[in-house]
């Protein structure tokens, strides 16, 4: 069974490298280390690779493996047809051989593939050829499987950090905008049962002056009986009074007769 060395990050469902929830999402396990090496092509030629796939940007893990190597190594990486290519370096705690260092990039879904070829001078390294020096080349691509996640979890976690700061505030703004709805609520429910009493006590005073209106006109209707039954008094107590007026007079004529 051929030995695996290809690093990959194991997610349970398709990642899309654009979307940081997707990214959350998928780190939400912390990613499983597995090995396995692969065969690609290098121009017209065919070479084995160690291989690794992980979460990020082709050129974000582009840039990082050529620092990991450069740094570690002293490899001098130059592009080549799309390709980096380091000649003559030195990897001792690998294999006691000056090598070539060729690294190629693929992303897709998300997840970057580098291929880590290690040529030997027109032969790669491969776990039939030197199993030991394979082994220590996987020990060397896991560190910098870990130190990438390291640093990709770093990030993620600032962001997620702000974003939850961020979040915090907005749920703290909406409570807030939501007591004020609360309370101006309460207030205009307090205004609505207030204007329904006006309204009632106004629907009530209108029917007691409805109630006083039909009493002021049978008032209006008894007093005219009465000035009508007044008027006719009248007129009878003035023939009355005529009539003593005559009676009166007709006295004192006579009595004015006796004293002549």
């Amino acid at each position: 069974m051929l030995k695996s060395l290809f690093i990959i990050a194991s997610v349970l469902f398709c990642f899309n490298l654009y979307s940081q929830d997707e990214l959350i999402e998928s780190l939400g396990t912390a990613p499983a280390i597995q090995i396995l090496e692969r065969d690609v092509k290098v121009q017209k030629s065919t070479f084995n690779a160690f291989s690794l796939k992980v979460h990020g940007k082709s050129s974000d893990v582009e840039k990082d493996l050529v620092k990991y190597f450069s740094s570690r190594y002293k490899a001098d990486f130059k592009k080549n047809k799309g390709n980096q290519e380091a000649l003559g370096v030195t990897m001792s705690d690998v294999i006691n051989e000056t090598v070539t260092l060729i690294l190629l990039f693929d992303e897709k879904d998300g997840m970057v593939t580098a291929d880590v070829v290690v040529d030997l001078g027109g032969k790669a390294l491969d776990s039939n050829f030197n199993s030991q020096a394979a082994d220590r080349m996987e020990s060397l691509l896991k560190t910098f499987a870990k130190e990438h996640y390291n640093g990709l979890y770093e990030d993620v976690i600032s962001d997620q950090e702000k974003n939850f700061s961020k979040e915090e505030k907005n749920l703290a703004k909406a409570v807030k905008e939501g007591e004020g709805l609360v309370k101006s609520k309460e207030q205009r429910t307090e205004d609505m049962a207030k204007a329904e009493k006006e309204i009632t006590d106004a629907l009530a005073k209108i029917e007691q002056l409805k109630a006083d209106i039909e009493k002021a006109k049978t008032d209006v209707s008894n007093l005219e009986g009465e000035i009508e039954k007044n008027i006719k008094d009248q007129e009878a107590q003035k023939s009355v009074v005529e009539k003593e007026q005559q009676r009166l007079n007709k006295l004192k004529i006579a009595a004015e007769g006796l004293k002549k």
